[in-house]
């Protein structure tokens, strides 16, 4: 699977599963940042729904990393946390 941010789809990106072996998938994109997106988001077609957030989803991931953190992008979270950019 190749980013799921829909404004990047970097194709030489790819999510793995996390770590700590929760539900969901992690990606280290160098346009995106790294983050792990929920199984509950990523098997949704809310990104689709929504290019217009991408933007601000990209500077949230990045400012969390900038912060020594990795996001968990979740449904019901995302489109706030993208919103706040």
């Amino acid at each position: 699977m190749a980013c799921p941010l829909v404004d990047c789809k970097d194709p030489q990106v790819s999510g793995n599963r996390p770590p700590d072996g929760s539900d969901g998938e992690e990606f280290d994109c160098p346009r995106c940042g790294h983050f792990i997106l929920s199984g509950t988001l990523a098997a949704s077609d809310d990104f689709a729904k929504h290019p217009e957030l991408m933007e601000g989803l990209r500077s949230h991931i990045r400012a969390e990393n900038a912060r020594g953190r990795v996001p968990i992008l979740a449904h019901d979270l995302w489109q706030v946390e993208a919103g706040r950019f």
